[in-house]
């Protein structure tokens, strides 16, 4: 999503190009992050701005119901969510417990006393990235373990091919970096050590798909690679390519981009 300036150059689709019937699942607040279940028939997402609550809570939404379902209920807020392995607990990254652990008052006050800025960076959207730790939950959202435990963002959660390994995202000594946790552990290793940041990370089972910034966050490219061979650009680096994720069938790259209008993706 994103605004579109008068002045902006909208692009036009094709001539074979048909929109799909289109359908709102849910009417309340502001959702995003939606996440579908491997049978097609739940769907996760994050939900804000309700009367219940204005902060991003969980929810999951049976489809052929269309009823949905509270998952979490803490006085952070939930940046994204996935199913885990089983397809009946969850992954998810949130700032319940970084609000408590280094609250934005003690912060702020530190940083008056201190000449050095504070280290915060814009992410390509212009937004602040936020300081989240990953979890695990079980369905009714009661038995949560921590994953992560690193002051700053960690985010970005998603499975291995083989549904073993945790790839996500974390800023560490000033670089963002896709790291893997072998699950059931939670020991972190950065998987690819290089000079630039990689945002996304999705695996088909070969190949191995990245959003990789470049120039101070200004472009950001998809980078391919198989097993620890050097990744190669898909993409090319005059604009932000970001989000990708691995179509069903294993040959295609889903993503969102703003290619085609710089205030659009």
């Amino acid at each position: 999503s994103g605004g579109v300036k008068s002045s902006s150059r909208v692009s036009k689709p094709p001539k074979d190009f048909t929109l799909l019937k289109t359908e709102s699942l849910v009417n309340f607040g502001k959702n995003e992050s939606g996440q579908i279940s491997s049978d097609g028939r739940r769907l996760l997402f994050v939900s804000s701005d309700r009367p219940q609550h204005k902060h991003r809570q969980a929810y999951e939404l049976n489809l052929d119901s269309k009823r949905e379902r509270r998952i979490t209920f803490h006085d952070g807020d939930v940046t994204s969510i996935i199913y885990a392995a089983d397809g009946r607990s969850y992954f998810y990254s949130s700032t319940t417990d970084e609000i408590k652990e280094d609250p934005d008052f003690i912060r702020k006050f530190r940083q008056q006393k201190s000449e050095k800025p504070e280290d915060t960076e814009l992410d390509f959207m212009g937004y602040e990235w936020p300081r989240t730790e990953i979890y695990f939950s079980n369905r009714e959202g009661s038995d949560i373990e921590r994953i992560t435990r690193n002051s700053g963002f960690d985010g970005f959660p998603t499975l291995s091919h083989d549904k073993k390994s945790l790839f996500f995202t974390s800023k560490r000594n000033g670089k963002f970096k896709v790291y893997s946790v072998r699950l059931p552990t939670s020991v972190a290793s950065a998987l690819y050590p290089t000079s630039t940041s990689e945002y996304f990370l999705d695996q088909n089972g070969k190949w191995t798909v990245a959003s990789v910034a470049h120039s101070d966050l200004t472009k950001t490219s998809l980078e391919v690679s198989s097993g620890s061979k050097k990744s190669t650009p898909i993409t090319q680096l005059n604009h932000h390519s970001i989000h990708p994720t691995w179509h069903s069938a294993g040959e295609w790259i889903l993503f969102s981009s703003n290619s085609e209008d710089s205030n659009n993706y």
